[in-house]
């Protein structure tokens, strides 16, 4: 696969075909906001749901496809956390995702 979506920052082929299975499975869409990728011109980027700084791993079963903005606004939460953060934060999140 040589779209723009995974050719510009996955060099190892690993990573490579978990983005494609990543992006495939989520519909070309982040996982958090739904914008598509290739609709709003953003560049995917790999999340861990469970921090590998917090124990989390590098198995499939652990990755999402995110845009940078919703990887930026995860932070080092995991998938809980993230969920409780934006029941408090909705307004916020939608403003800095979408835009006033």
């Amino acid at each position: 696969m040589t779209d723009k979506g995974t050719d510009h920052f996955i060099h190892n082929p690993l990573r490579r075909k978990y983005m494609d299975r990543l992006l495939a499975v989520q519909d070309g869409r982040c996982f958090w906001c739904e914008r598509n990728f290739k609709q709003h011109d953003l560049y995917p980027q790999i999340d861990h749901r469970r921090p590998r700084r917090r124990g989390g791993s590098n198995r499939y079963e652990n990755l999402r496809a995110l845009c940078k903005t919703c990887n930026s606004q995860k932070q080092s939460r995991t998938e809980a956390e993230h969920i409780m953060w934006m029941s408090r934060n909705t307004e916020k999140f939608y403003r800095v995702v979408f835009g006033d």
